[in-house]
This record gives C-alpha cells, sequence and structure tokens, in this order.
C-alpha cells in the first residue's frame, strides 16, 4: 500500500476493530483482496528484531487468513508489548470477525 492508501484508510475507515494494544482499521477496496498495511512504533518497540517479529506474526495470521476475507485494506497498529501467543489469539479473533462482516463484502462503498 502507498501512504496515500494508508491516508484513506485512517481518514475514512469503514470499521475500526480494537482489542487492547491491537487495533485493526477496515477500508472496503476495489482490488478485488485484501491488502495489509502495518504501523509498529519504535518508541514502543525499541528493538528492530521485536519490531520484524511482530511484523512476521501478523503477515502470517494475514496469509492464512487471506482467502477468508473481503476485500478491504488493513491497516494493523499494535500499542504495546505483548506475547506472542497472545497476538496469535488476538488477530485469529480480529480475523475471524472480518471474515463474517457480510457488510464489507458489498460493493456499493
Amino acid at each position: 500500500m502507498s501512504a496515500h492508501q494508508y491516508t484513506e484508510v485512517f481518514k475514512r475507515p469503514n470499521l475500526v476493530v480494537s482489542d487492547g494494544p491491537l487495533r485493526i482499521r477496515v477500508k472496503v477496496n476495489t482490488e478485488g483482496h485484501a491488502r495489509l498495511g502495518l504501523v509498529i512504533a519504535k518508541r514502543v518497540f525499541s528493538k528492530a528484531v521485536r519490531r520484524n517479529r511482530i511484523k512476521r506474526i501478523i503477515r502470517d495470521g494475514f496469509r492464512r487468513k487471506l482467502s477468508g476475507l473481503p476485500p478491504v485494506d488493513l491497516v494493523i497498529q499494535v500499542f504495546a508489548e505483548l506475547e506472542d501467543d497472545r497476538l496469535h489469539q488476538m488477530l485469529e479473533r480480529q480475523f475471524l470477525i472480518l471474515e463474517r462482516k457480510e457488510d464489507l463484502r458489498q460493493s456499493d462503498y
């Protein structure tokens, strides 16, 4: 996703899902498939190793659920440190919610 597309998701999301230190902003796109953007702050995760691990976990979860997701742009933010297992559980729960949202599958946005 480009900077302009990130801005659009932040300014006009169709849905915002928050769960503790995880926030997912969702905007319906016209691409025909889901796309992922990540915001992992340096001030929260000062070590690059940890930031990269979080990104890998999120990307892996996204790839596993890609076929079931509606055509949306997702920007996922992580605001605080959390265990890898908890992050997996939170992502699984949030992706399940997004898979079930029928109004995101409609093309009238």
